[in-house]
């Protein structure tokens, strides 16, 4: 195959795996990502948390704390390796109270109900339910649990491509906060930031993340860790949608110290793979070469399979591209659009099991 014929079939390569890729991530943020990369528990770390558990509830006496309990639980540790058994204990309450014992406590239920039907994929169901506590809590002031429903409503909502419902319930929330150093502050910010720039306005993301930045800095209680490494991903990403390229670059240059010093691998590999891009579009090739590999060799190591690797592999196939090496990002793309391809089946398959398709 020479040139040319070749560079015309990378093209189409690179638009099939754009479009897969953006399809597949998409299933992956509603939750598909639990049937690619599934993690067992181990029966010594379920019954340790179900004994927990159980001593927890046994000191609260009525419904409401019991539910309010759950609630709490579920809010703190359902994105972890304990989700199922979580939700097992779940079941096994709710068989031994009258959940519609008083309205307080039927919307604590529907609260909880919500993060069944994350589990199950049901949007539609949560939204439902979501929706129900929203009006509840907000027509009895209940800050707490109106701040809960409504930025669950708003991170659902922007999680599935539904922008303009997603800007609503977050900017809602980010306006209700009573302070900065509120649980919401940092999670909620960062969303409507990125929701902001979904919908084109940039700017108005970019000057949340630069207050947001600031606000965090200033706490009598900071220090660098994670989160706030990850506000400044999010500023340099914004940076590079107002073509402010070189700024983004130099804010992740910061990251890339401290999450080396902190240790924190994920986010040092997130960050190679965005300077890569970013040097791709200033034009420096061989620095856009050099971050696309250390990215892709790092994401090989800590087995971060997709879409980690599946975009350090299609970063790497444009890099090489740009370098008029079509044979390399010939094969970088196939090998991206060979894993897309397979999440793409996996996805349509949990869909088609969840009545979706």
């Amino acid at each position: 195959m020479n040139a040319e014929p070749l560079k015309s079939y990378i093209l189409t390569l690179y638009k099939m795996l754009s479009n897969r890729v953006l399809f597949i991530v998409l299933g992956l943020f509603l939750g598909i990502s639990a049937i690619t990369a599934q993690r067992q528990v181990s029966p010594a770390r379920k019954e340790a948390l179900l004994s927990k558990l159980e001593s927890n509830i046994s000191n609260l006496e009525t419904v409401e704390e019991k539910s309010k309990f759950l609630n709490k639980t579920l809010r703190n540790r359902f994105y972890t390796l304990d989700r199922e058994t979580l939700l097992e204990f779940v079941d096994e309450v709710e068989d031994e109270v009258d959940r519609n014992e008083s309205d307080a406590v039927k919307h604590l239920w529907k609260l909880i109900d919500a993060f069944r039907y994350e589990h199950e994929n049901n949007f539609d169901q949560k939204i439902n339910v979501l929706s129900e506590c929203y009006n509840y809590y907000k027509a009895i002031h209940n800050t707490p649990y109106f701040l809960q429903s409504n930025y669950q409503l708003g991170e659902l909502f922007f999680r599935t491509g539904k922008y303009e419902s997603g800007l609503k319930h977050l900017r809602e929330v980010v306006d209700a906060l009573p302070d900065v150093n509120h649980t919401y502050y940092s999670v909620a910010t960062r969303k409507l930031a990125r929701n902001y720039s979904k919908l084109g306005q940039h700017n108005i993301g970019l000057d949340l993340m630069t207050k947001l930045i600031h606000d965090y800095e200033n706490r009598s209680d900071f220090k660098w860790d994670g989160k706030h490494l990850r506000h400044h991903l999010i500023k340099a990403l914004l940076l590079n949608r107002v073509g402010k390229t070189e700024d983004a670059i130099q804010l992740c240059e910061i990251v890339l110290e401290k999450a080396e010093n902190l240790g924190a691998k994920v986010i040092l590999n997130n960050c190679k793979s965005g300077l890569a891009r970013y040097y791709l579009e200033l034009g420096q090739i061989q620095e856009a070469k050099k971050y696309g590999i250390e990215s892709y060799e790092h994401y090989e190591i800590l087995k971060l399979n997709f879409p980690s690797m599946t975009e350090a592999r299609l970063t790497l196939g444009r890099v090489y591209f740009a370098e008029g090496n079509y044979k390399l990002a010939k094969e970088y793309f196939e090998k991206a659009l060979e894993i897309a391809s397979e999440h793409h089946r996996l996805l349509n398959e949990s869909h088609a099991i969840n009545g979706i398709i």
